[in-house]
């Protein structure tokens, strides 16, 4: 899977879910997609996959959007996704959203990105409260390969009578796969802290989780 081919299918994709924006009133159906080598050897031929999965081409895989709304179940869902692409040999995934954004703002850039990055699960709505980050609508593509990841995403707004105004131009970054970090990551280092998890039984998972000894030790 080469990045080109990467490039290709995520402009179908983000071609795909702005017509259904503009069509359908605002109304995106996500979109998982897996591909396998045209020769993926011996795992996919031990899985229900086999008789489904088509060498060498794109396959939809179901990607519920009421998912996308539960920070536990989209834990869960890429969790799937990734034993899928391990277990079959599957070499290119890519998902496609129709999201909630967060641009950053010169105060957020003030506390770095690694500092952004840390406050992102505690919600758009803290980030820009805190003044880090305007809220944005976003389709948002993300296909990755072995050695690949591309981002794409563009910006818009809804106006008066159900129009849409697409804001900038469609933009896209390419970057190695050691370098991409977060609960969509399905290839290479797949350590907890490589998917935006905490450590097993560190402080940082127990806030994630809901800090249950947190609330005790205040009421106590």
């Amino acid at each position: 899977m080469t990045l080109d081919e990467l490039k290709r299918e995520s402009g179908l994709v983000m071609a795909a879910l702005k017509a259904q924006i503009e069509v359908l009133n605002g109304v995106a159906t996500p979109v998982c997609m897996l591909h396998w080598p045209l020769n993926p050897g011996k795992k996919l031929q031990r899985t229900i996959l086999a008789a489904a999965a088509r060498m060498g081409e794109w396959m939809r895989f179901p990607l519920p959007g009421q998912l996308l709304d539960s920070g536990d179940a989209k834990r869960v869902y890429f969790g799937i996704v990734r034993d899928i692409v391990q277990d079959t040999g599957a070499d290119g995934v890519i998902f496609g959203t129709d999201i909630w954004g967060a641009r950053v703002t010169e105060e957020g850039r003030k506390h770095g990105e690694r500092e952004f990055s840390r406050h992102v699960d505690r919600g758009f709505e803290w980030l820009v409260k805190k003044g880090w980050a305007v809220r944005t609508m976003l389709i948002n593509v993300t296909a990755q390969s072995k050695n690949d990841v591309l981002l794409m995403q563009h910006e818009y707004q809804r106006t008066g009578g159900g129009q849409v105004q697409w804001l900038h131009d469609t933009e896209t970054h390419s970057f190695p796969q050691d370098e991409f970090r977060g609960r969509q990551k399905m290839f290479g280092d797949l350590s907890e802290e490589n998917l935006g998890e905490p450590p097993r039984d560190s402080p940082a998972e127990e806030h994630q989780k809901g800090g249950r000894n947190a609330k005790r030790r205040r009421k106590a």
